[in-house]
């Protein structure tokens, strides 16, 4: 399986209908778990050196697009899949600069422009200190640049974490305005990891800001009950099972686009889901999990057993931090075909997989009811990742698979 499903970005002219697509006008940007891109217009005014008159005002398109990549299977393996030319922990990034022009006469219309990915955090980059060209020397022009981010010894913990960040400026040393401006409001995060846990592919560099969006759709009938009951529990859980007369019921990671906090960065209780990977048989949190959901359903069974070709669905899944064994009375759980439910569960883990979602990080969660349509912006999320999964275990008769 050399060939990865990273649905590019293709080029500077994707990444502006891209940005298109989305109201603005050929600029803003773009970017899904492999892929950022932006598009901006830097300019400038020439003042004369004695009067300070404004002599010439001059513009530019700059336009970026960062690519990451995943590798194989096995520790020592550090090349890409799909590019024989790039590691796994490599991300690599052009820079596109055109439409240039000025306005004033033309001894004045060539100032000195510096532009720069400025990359930071725990990554080094082949043009960390940027370029300095006059502006008519930037027209028309392609700079591949490419960042590293190899574990660093001693640090990252198991899975080799780092982060890097991207946060682009642009200056003119012969313009009125000679300090660095920044052409987005905060950086660009990627994070980068060799873990182990990741199947197939154990490193790899995925965007991190904002979190990635698990997304089912009941609209594809094999996972129909399990994302109405996902609906249901986001988007009316009083209604959910087990009642909670008197009390009220609040259920996290919902994902409400747009989002005020697409970081998940406020810690409130109610935001985002977090992954646990915490498998010891028993004493784990998924299975303490599971040990939870499995006694709820019970009771809503009537204190009795559930047979094939029922399951017991849950949400909050088992595999997050605030699954049933930890939520009070803030979860629910349903009883229902148990292929819906597995076919579901596999495609979770496919989801962590492809988004590299390790122990501890954040996500969001929407599902859509049969008949519904996917919310703007979700439909790539809605999309089945590209990750091959086992087949669904012949389960217990009372084993749940969120």
């Amino acid at each position: 399986m050399d060939e990865y499903e990273y649905r590019r970005v293709a080029d500077e002219e994707d990444c502006r209908q891209k940005a298109r697509a989305k109201g603005y006008n050929q600029l803003g940007s773009y970017g899904n778990t492999y892929n950022f891109c932006m598009v901006s217009w830097v300019n400038g005014k020439v003042e004369d050196k004695g009067t300070k008159a404004v002599v010439a005002s001059w513009a530019a398109r700059v336009t970026i697009v960062v690519h990451t990549y995943v590798g194989f299977q096995g520790a020592q393996v550090t090349a890409a899949r799909g590019y024989s030319a790039a590691k796994s922990r490599d991300i690599k990034a052009r820079i596109v600069v055109d439409q240039v022009n000025c306005v004033g006469l033309p001894e004045n219309c060539n100032p000195r422009v510096y532009l720069n990915l400025n990359s930071g955090g725990q990554c080094t980059s082949d043009h960390s200190q940027g370029e300095m060209k006059a502006l008519r020397s930037w027209n028309n022009t392609r700079t591949d640049i490419t960042v590293k981010s190899d574990p660093i010894p001693g640090s990252g913990g198991p899975a080799k974490t780092t982060q890097c960040a991207f946060w682009p400026i642009v200056q003119s040393p012969d313009s009125d305005d000679k300090a660095n401006k920044v052409m987005t409001v905060t950086p660009q995060y990627f994070r980068c990891d060799s873990s182990t846990r990741i199947m197939y592919y154990n490193s790899g560099c995925v965007l991190w800001n904002p979190r990635p969006v698990w997304v089912l759709d009941g609209n594809d009938s094999t996972v129909e009950k399990t994302a109405e009951h996902i609906n249901t529990a986001l988007t009316n859980p009083q209604a959910t099972q087990p009642l909670t007369p008197g009390k009220t019921k609040v259920f996290p990671g919902s994902y409400k686009a747009p989002t005020s906090n697409p970081m998940c960065t406020t810690d409130q209780p109610f935001e985002c889901l977090t992954r646990t990977t915490d498998k010891t048989v028993k004493t784990g949190l998924i299975d303490l999990n599971r040990d939870a959901a499995r006694a709820a359903c019970r009771v809503v069974n009537g204190g009795k057993r559930w047979r094939k070709p029922n399951s017991c669905d849950e949400y909050p899944f088992a595999s997050t931090y605030q699954g049933v064994s930890k939520a009070g009375i803030n979860y629910s759980v349903s009883l229902h075909d148990i292929d819906d439910n597995c076919t579901a569960g596999r495609r979770l883990g496919g989801f962590y997989a492809y988004n590299r979602v390790l122990d501890r990080d954040a996500f969001w969660v929407w599902a859509v009811k049969k008949g519904e349509a996917v919310p703007p912006g979700l439909e790539e999320d809605a999309r089945q990742v590209p990750i091959p999964l086992p087949p669904c275990d012949d389960q217990p008769d009372e084993e749940p698979t969120l």
